[in-house]
This record gives structure tokens, sequence and C-alpha cells, in this order.
């Protein structure tokens, strides 16, 4: 969005406005695909914890996003917000859990609320009650981790991984 010229704004400041904008789209676009990889391991082992070891939806939903918080922070410290001191993994770590512990609750409110909402009418449109207990819950899911992307990045970003503390404010180099 370009800036009115009453306002006095240059060249210069336009275009590192702009660079900024870039940056933040970059960086939202690798949080997302390191996402999606999350998706992947998320929805795989709820289904192989559910429906291999009949695994209650709450603990196997507990242990998949789990599993998928700690692939995430590893990929992020070194894809999404790389270049951050060692010295400071520590503390990301225990801010990434406790913001992660956060996004499993909203999970599993969403998750369970949406499940157990919409089971009956998955039931009747389908006419199989397994499969649709199953079709339920993984519609459920990832309604759920669309909706918790969005407090996970910006939780995230600005605190677990906060602009200008060190090396997180700058970009990634390829």
């Amino acid at each position: 969005m370009p800036f009115p010229k009453p306002f006095g704004f240059n060249l210069a400041f336009r275009r590192l406005h702009q660079a900024d904008w870039r940056l933040e789209l970059g960086r939202f676009l690798r949080f997302a695909a390191v996402g999606g990889l999350g998706t992947i391991t998320d929805v795989g082992l709820l289904n192989l914890l559910r429906q291999s070891l009949g695994t209650p939806l709450y603990l196997a939903n507990t242990i998949s996003f789990s599993a998928a918080v700690v692939q995430n922070f590893i990929l992020h410290r070194l894809w999404t917000f790389p270049n951050q001191p060692a010295r400071t993994a520590r503390r990301q770590l225990l801010k990434f859990t406790l913001t992660s512990v956060a996004g499993l609750g909203l999970n599993q409110i969403v998750f369970l609320g949406l499940h157990d909402m919409l089971l009956e009418s998955w039931v009747l449109w389908i006419g199989s009650e397994p499969l649709a207990h199953t079709v339920s819950y993984n519609f459920a899911k990832l309604v759920s981790i669309g909706v918790i992307l969005i407090w996970n990045f910006g939780a995230n970003r600005f605190w677990t991984f906060r602009p200008g503390s060190g090396a997180a404010s700058r970009d990634h180099s390829d």
C-alpha cells in the first residue's frame, strides 16, 4: 500500500517498509510450511494412535500435538527464525512450550467441541458410524490446526522469537 505524499514519507522509507513487509511475508510462509509438516505429523500420529491402538481421542490428540510441537520448534529455530544465538535456545524452548500448551488448550476445545458437535451430522450424511467418526475427528483436527495457526504465529513471532532480540530480527538468507 503506497504512502500518501502529504505525510512526508520519502522513497527510501517506502522501500524500507516494503522490504520489512516482504521479510515478514517470507517468514510467515516459512512458518506455514513448517506448520504443514507439523500438520502431517499431527494428523498422521493422531490416526495411528486412534485407529491402530484405540487410544482415546483426547490422549491421542495430546500426544500427536506434542510430537508436532517438538518437530516445529526444531524447524523454526533452524529455518523460520534462523541465526538465533545458542544461548537463547533454552529460554526460547520454554516460551515455545508455554505458547504450545496454550495452543494445545485452544486446540482441544476446538477439536473436541467441533467433533462432538458434527459427529451426528457426519453419521447421517455418510451412513457408516465408524467412518463418520473418523471423518469427523479428522475434519475437526484440520479446522483446529487452522485456528491455532494464527495464535501460534503471533505468539511465537512476537514473544518466543521476538524481533530485536539479536539475530531474530534479521531475515533468513538463502
